[in-house]
């Protein structure tokens, strides 16, 4: 099959710019099959829970996070898909429910999926035939989940129902996105472009005056400009006034309300990271400055950490060993050697030096007597 692809927004932004066209330019694509896998989640596979991986107190399965929930609602099956809240919770964490089941012994059919848009199909029958019912419906996230994984500051009292109310499954994913290297992504046509037909030209010339620095973190991407992006300030791509527009790293932007659409792989956070800590835009003197620059998949564990009146970590520290680098550690308190790391590259490395170095959730599991210790330890 021919495509068609116009690049006349890219050739007005090279005008832009000042630079020549390129005539030389050519566009060599290889198609590549989608992975059953992904397809079968976005569907649903059934599984037993056996069969669920647990990594840092998330989900997944073939590699790719994922939720988890029963199908099967019995005669309750009629009420739920048309709008009852008694349905099965879905679980997005190895919370105390699930290890409950297991505990128990009892390994019901699950169904594991990375569908993000909410419908959750079900199945059951009638009581008064016996018939079959299938159908899609609305499912609640379990409240146990949030807690194990705080998320979002889910176990401040003060936190709870906004948590739960605005729960998003796309933002969710979003949130752990640099522990899988493989994404759910919405399907084509959910998401509406809403950008303007010159956006292209617009977006490269403001970050060109901005001299391609984040104005949120203030690091310099000169040399890295694919990981700067223009932010519409009020939501509405449509409207590119100079006063509607931010030059934002990928990270910030990522961090802007309503862009948990936005997955961020571990390895561009971590080289922002690593550019800030070069640039001296890492300057961290308070609670707030901790949380705009640490990955967002460390959030749940600093709350954590704030509530319970721990000292400040310090955020992508590099760990050198005979002045070579040869970790970096996504929050760290050196003075203690305690380090928190998503690669397990890093915790070989880092473990290899006399570190201890643990996941988020075991942080979080064990928050009370690790500020202790840390406290003991600043």
């Amino acid at each position: 099959m021919k495509l068609s692809v116009n690049f006349s927004g890219l050739e007005n932004a090279v005008k832009t710019m000042g630079a020549s066209k390129r005539t030389d330019f050519k566009l060599d694509l290889e198609l590549t099959g989608i992975d059953p896998i992904d397809v079968g989640l976005e569907l649903g596979i059934s599984v037993e829970l056996k069969d669920v991986i647990i990594s840092s107190g998330l989900l997944s399965y073939k590699g790719r996070q994922v939720l988890v929930y029963i199908e099967d609602h019995g005669t309750g099956v009629g009420g739920v898909i048309s709008g009852s809240s008694s349905g099965n919770k879905y679980h997005i964490s190895d919370c105390s429910t699930l290890q409950g089941m297991r505990r128990q012994g009892r390994y019901d059919r699950y169904v594991v999926t990375n569908n993000i848009t909410g419908e959750f199909k079900v199945s059951g029958y009638n009581y008064h035939n016996s018939a079959s019912v299938e159908g899609l419906a609305k499912l609640s996230v379990c409240k146990n989940c949030l807690t194990k994984l705080n998320y979002r500051n889910y176990t401040n009292f003060t936190e709870k129902n906004k948590v739960f109310s605005e729960f998003s499954m796309e933002s969710f994913f979003s949130t752990y996105s640099s522990y899988f290297p493989h994404m759910p992504t919405t399907k084509s046509g959910e998401r509406d472009n809403g950008y303007t037909d010159d956006w292209t030209t617009v977006s490269a010339k403001y970050k060109y005056s901005k001299e391609y620095n984040c104005e949120s973190c203030d690091v310099h991407l000169r040399n890295h400009k694919h990981l700067l992006h223009t932010h519409h300030i009020n939501g509405v791509k449509s409207e590119n006034r100079l006063t509607n527009l931010k030059a934002l790293c990928i990270d910030c932007h990522s961090k802007q309300a309503k862009h948990g659409h936005m997955n961020v792989s571990h390895g561009d956070r971590k080289l922002i990271t690593r550019l800030r800590h070069e640039q001296n835009k890492d300057n961290a003197v308070a609670w707030d400055d901790i949380f705009q620059l640490a990955d967002p998949a460390m959030h749940g564990f600093l709350y954590a950490c704030k509530q319970n009146h721990g000292p400040l970590p310090e955020v992508g520290y590099m760990l050198v060993n005979e002045g070579i680098p040869v970790a970096e550690l996504e929050i760290a308190w050196p003075k203690a050697n305690i380090g928190f790391v998503i690669a397990e590259e890093d915790k070989f490395q880092a473990t290899e030096c006399g570190w201890d170095i643990r996941s988020s959730q075991e942080g979080l599991d064990d928050i009370r007597s690790l500020v202790h210790y840390l406290g003991r330890n600043k």
